[in-house]
């Protein structure tokens, strides 16, 4: 029988002190990677950046949220998570069709607040080409960053700990996405903190928490960082489309949560919906996660064989101190099968099984 690569890890198990340490550091790292080291280099290299950013200015954004990838990265790569920034087509392909259903409800919604603009005789603003192809990239970096400073570096963390059981598995993904939703809304201003406000933050969190469970299980199903990055990317780019469009800085003053009553209970009815149209996630995620091998340890963790592989003829032979017996040719001269050794089988050159059929997948 065909030995498994030394190559090709699946999570283990890794409890206990050191686990739960790492863990804190993964969560850690969320706000220090995130947030304070970047903002700290641009600081240092562009003293004006700051204003740029508050104006919206694109390319100042653009460039914050590169930063922003680069320092989560090399924080996962420090702690030993690197697999999971290795792109993989198998994977990202995996990754997109999982993410099939989100991009197609918000590109309707986004499609429908097209439509009305364009009856009401709204005009384009000048350069919105250039808006549309800039508005993109942003997009990806935000993809990118956001996946890896709240799925990749936590998720990495917490399934040492708790990834022994599926519940702890759920668990992880359910932690990484309320932190995921509460970083739309903090920290609040406290003139935000009335009835209204309250109900906007709390519903934000609720929406953005489910579009973060789903990532967060498909992360742990691919160890893939890459697919969950694209599928976020297009998420946000055909709600945004309309404001690259129509707005003339539509990066500027970007806020989930308004004082004034009319635009709070518009906000509130469009987090209702958009939760409603969102619980299939759920089950999304939940299909995705039953393909999830347990104990799952986390990319932190990558160490142990990916799976049982029976001893072969020769190796048990040799156990029980018999002579070797001559290996049986696999090669089938008539239907031209592959050689033993040739990696060809019902897994694929990542050592995954091929990828089932459907969008869900």
């Amino acid at each position: 029988m065909q030995e498994a690569s030394s190559t090709d890890a699946r999570p283990c198990e890794e409890g206990g002190a050191f686990g739960w340490l790492r863990a804190l550091l993964s969560v850690l790292a969320i706000v220090g990677a995130g947030y304070v080291a970047p903002a700290l280099i641009v600081a240092y290299l562009v003293p004006s950046a700051q204003d740029l950013l508050s104006a919206g200015d694109m390319w100042a954004n653009i460039a914050y949220e590169a930063i922003s990838f680069g320092c989560c990265a090399l924080v996962l790569l420090a702690l030993g998570g690197g697999c999971l920034l290795r792109p993989r087509l198998g994977a990202i392909g995996r990754g997109l069709r999982s993410c099939a259903y989100m991009i197609a409800i918000d590109a309707l919604t986004s499609a429908g607040s097209l439509v009305y603009d364009i009856a009401n005789g709204y005009g384009f603003v000048s350069g919105w080409q250039t808006q549309l192809v800039l508005g993109f990239v942003f997009c990806l970096m935000v993809g990118l960053f956001e996946e890896t400073c709240f799925r990749a570096v936590p998720l990495a963390g917490l399934l040492g700990p708790l990834g022994r059981i599926k519940g702890g598995i759920v668990g992880a993904c359910v932690l990484t996405s309320v932190g995921f939703g509460l970083a739309h809304v903090l920290p609040a201003d406290p003139s935000e903190l009335t009835y209204l406000g309250v109900a906007q933050m709390v519903l934000k969190v609720v929406q953005t928490g489910l579009c973060g469970f789903l990532w967060a299980a498909v992360v742990i199903r691919d160890d893939d960082v890459w697919g969950v990055a694209l599928g976020h990317c297009l998420t946000d780019y055909v709600v945004y489309v309309e404001s690259l469009l129509y707005v003339e800085n539509p990066l500027a003053d970007v806020s989930y949560v308004s004082t004034s009553d009319a635009v709070a209970w518009d906000n509130i009815r469009v987090y209702l919906v958009l939760i409603v149209l969102y619980l299939p996630l759920v089950f999304i995620a939940l299909r995705a996660l039953k393909k999830a091998e347990v104990p799952a340890g986390g990319a932190f963790s990558l160490t142990a064989p990916r799976a049982s592989v029976a001893p072969s003829s020769q190796q048990g032979d040799a156990l029980a101190g018999r002579p070797a017996q001559p290996q049986e040719d696999l090669t089938s001269p008539a239907d031209g099968g592959a050689a033993a050794g040739s990696g060809a089988g019902p897994r694929g050159g990542d050592g995954r099984p091929p990828a089932p059929d459907g969008w869900a997948g």
